[in-house]
């Protein structure tokens, strides 16, 4: 697992990747309140490779609004093992929860068809 502990104080989002030479001089800049900041640079990088170190704050912020989710995920579950629901309410707990991770359960196909 990472330790996303190690990235406390990075340079804020957002990281913008720019071109200064037709891609042999690839870079990435923050723009806040401390002003620009240059946050790496590449000397015949590869585009893909500039964006994604763009994106680290972004998928950074990601990877920590996944793990909450879980939190709740596997806090609702140790709840049901527990026996702190009851019936179909923890069940809808759960799927609103995986909702928020994107997915569409087969409670949310059924919803919808009963609407």
């Amino acid at each position: 697992m990472i330790d996303t502990d190690e990235y406390e104080g990075h340079t804020p989002a957002p990281w913008n990747a720019d071109d200064d030479g037709g891609g042999k001089y690839l870079h990435i800049d923050a723009y806040g309140e401390e002003g620009d900041v240059c946050v790496a640079r590449m000397v015949n990088g590869n585009w893909a490779d500039t964006q994604l170190i763009a994106d680290a704050p972004l998928l950074l912020a990601e990877v920590l609004r996944l793990r909450e989710v879980l939190r709740d995920v596997k806090s609702d579950i140790d709840s049901y093992l527990n026996g702190g629901w009851n019936g179909v309410e923890g069940w809808e707990a759960i799927s609103s929860i995986i909702g928020a991770l994107g997915i569409q359960t087969d409670m949310d196909l059924m919803m919808e068809e009963s609407e």
